[in-house]
C-alpha cells in the first residue's frame, strides 16, 4: 500500500500517515471554524430541501423512510469504527494496522448488509410496513460504504485535513439537496427521500 523504503516508519514527519508536528493550535482553530462552516451550510440546505419536499410528500412518506434510517442505524452500530480512532491516536502507523483494519471493517459491514438484505421482507412484515422490504437494502449499502471509509477518514483526521472535509461534505449536501428536489418533483415519492442521503454520503467520503 505503499512506496516507503523499509526502514522509515510510515508516520515519520513529512508522510501523509503522520500526525501533525507544528502548528496544532492554529490547525485546530481553522479545523473548528471549518466545522462550524460545514455544520450551518448543511443546517441551511437541509432545511431547504425539508421545505420543498414537505409540499410535495406526505408525512407517511418522510415517516417510512426515517424508520427505514432507523434501522440502518441502529444496524450500523455494530461496524468497528472505533478502530479509526485507534489509527489517529497511534504514534506509529504500518501497512499492517491499515490493512486490520480496512479488512475488519469491511467484512462487518458487508455481513451486516447481507443480514440486513435477507431479513428485509421479515422486518417489513412485523413492522406492518410494506415499504421496508425494498427500502432497507437500498439505505442499507451505506453500511458497506461505511465500511470502506473507515481508515481514509482516520488518515486524514490525523493529518488535521478538516478543510478539505468541510469542503467535500459541503458539495455532497448541495448535490445531495439537488438529487433529493429533482426526483421529488420528479414524483418519486419517498425514493427521494431514501436515495439522498445514500449520495450525500457516498460523495462525502469518496472524494
Amino acid at each position: 500500500m505503499s512506496d516507503m523504503p523499509a526502514d522509515i516508519p510510515c508516520s515519520a514527519p513529512g508522510s501523509k500517515r503522520g500526525h501533525l508536528r507544528s502548528g496544532r493550535a492554529r490547525a485546530a482553530m481553522t479545523g473548528s471554524l471549518w466545522s462550524l462552516v460545514n455544520i450551518l451550510v448543511a443546517t441551511v440546505i437541509s432545511a431547504a430541501v425539508f421545505v420543498i419536499a414537505s409540499r410535495v410528500l406526505s408525512p407517511s412518506d418522510f415517516g417510512v423512510v426515517a424508520l427505514a434510517t432507523t434501522v440502518v442505524m441502529f444496524i450500523s452500530c455494530a461496524i468497528p469504527i472505533a478502530f479509526g480512532d485507534a489509527l489517529v491516536q497511534r504514534i506509529d502507523v504500518r501497512d499492517d494496522h491499515l490493512d486490520t483494519v480496512f479488512w475488519a471493517c469491511f467484512g462487518f459491514g458487508t455481513l451486516l448488509y447481507g443480514g440486513l438484505w435477507l431479513t428485509a421482507p421479515w422486518i417489513a412484515d412485523r413492522t406492518d410496513t410494506p415499504a421496508l422490504a425494498s427500502l432497507l437494502p437500498v439505505i442499507g449499502v451505506r453500511l458497506i460504504l461505511e465500511s470502506l471509509t473507515v481508515v481514509p477518514s482516520a488518515l486524514i483526521t490525523r493529518a488535521v485535513q478538516f478543510r478539505y472535509i468541510a469542503l467535500r461534505t459541503t458539495l455532497a449536501n448541495a448535490l445531495g439537496g439537488g438529487v433529493c428536489i429533482a426526483m421529488v418533483l420528479m414524483g418519486s415519492g419517498y425514493w427521494a427521500l431514501a436515495i439522498s442521503p445514500s449520495v450525500v454520503f457516498d460523495c462525502s467520503r469518496s472524494w
